[in-house]
């Protein structure tokens, strides 16, 4: 229960059974996520993506899911399935260290809204419309320019700052999930996701941890 002057300062104690919802939501965003990287994966190995606007450009025009998918559309849920699962982890293991989880749901929002900024799949494809439709070389070569532009802001700033801070937040995350498994008892064996970079363990480690606190 919550003192009388939290009570009276408008606060809700937060029912269990709300916080269990979470915890199931995000353990299904992370799941997701680990079924998405090998999909993401075998596109790629399979469609290679275009090293140039005019490549984009053309592969818009011939298969626009194609394209979309090329540049990271299945990426851009990812990082939409995240959100969750920085929520569920935050409400879960925020007692276990409020310092480290605070801190690391922060910076991965930021990461998260650094990527959004630096997608650029609509106006590509956008691009590619003008570019077929226009019967001008000079207005291609310009049109070209500017798929050259978003392919720099693609690969750019936005998205090594995500990467970043993303990745501070899994290191973090990781390693406040070693300190309990979510059982309260000793021992506690996840994937060691926290000494390297990597979103499959950390969403393994997420997975088996949100089970439990339910």
């Amino acid at each position: 229960m919550l003192p009388p002057i939290l009570k009276d300062s408008g606060l809700i104690e937060i029912d269990m059974n709300e916080l269990k919802k979470l915890y199931k939501i995000a353990g299904i965003a992370a799941v997701m996520i680990v079924i998405l990287i090998p999909v993401q994966i075998f596109i790629f190995g399979m469609y290679p993506p275009p090293n140039s606007p005019k490549g984009f450009f053309e592969l818009f025009n011939e298969n626009w899911i194609l394209g979309f998918l090329s540049l990271d559309l299945l990426y851009i849920v990812n990082n939409t399935l995240i959100i969750f699962v920085y929520l569920g982890l935050y409400a879960a293991l925020k007692k276990t260290n409020l310092e480290y989880m605070t801190i690391a749901l922060v910076i991965g929002f930021i990461g998260i809204a650094s990527y959004y900024s630096s997608t650029v799949l609509f106006e590509m494809k956008a691009l590619s419309q003008q570019y077929m439709n226009s019967s001008s070389t000079e207005i291609k070569e310009q049109i070209i320019s500017s798929g050259n532009l978003l392919l720099l802001r693609y690969n750019g700033t936005a998205f090594d700052i995500y990467y970043i801070l993303n990745a501070l937040t899994l290191i973090i995350s990781s390693r406040v999930m070693l300190m309990d498994d979510g059982t309260g008892a000793s021992g506690n064996v996840l994937y060691n996701g926290w000494s390297v970079y990597s979103h499959t363990k950390l969403m393994m480690n997420a997975s088996l941890w949100l089970a439990k606190v339910q």
